[in-house]
């Protein structure tokens, strides 16, 4: 393997770090720029450094924290209750 194959264009990483925050700050923009047709390594990269960013948005979605965790789910993680805690008392 040469340093060639390892090392990422510079154009590359300007365009993927340049996808990453315009798609963070506007994206709009971002949308515009991906339709473009040309395949440049910096124009690559910004379509991966925005992919990047999506990915990251719903990774972020899938973790709910636990006080927005509903009761039912706090309960199938409490312990089982016991039979003599569900009798009446006398």
């Amino acid at each position: 393997m040469t340093d060639e194959q390892t090392t990422p264009d510079a154009g590359y990483i300007k365009g993927f770090n340049e996808g990453y925050i315009i798609t963070k700050h506007m994206p709009e923009l971002s949308d515009c720029v991906v339709q473009a047709r040309n395949e440049s390594p910096r124009l690559e990269g910004f379509r991966d450094g925005r992919k990047q960013l999506v990915l990251e948005k719903i990774a972020e979605q899938h973790k709910t924290p636990l006080l927005l965790k509903t009761d039912k789910d706090k309960e199938t993680r409490a312990e089982p209750k016991k039979e003599r805690d569900l009798e009446p008392d006398r």
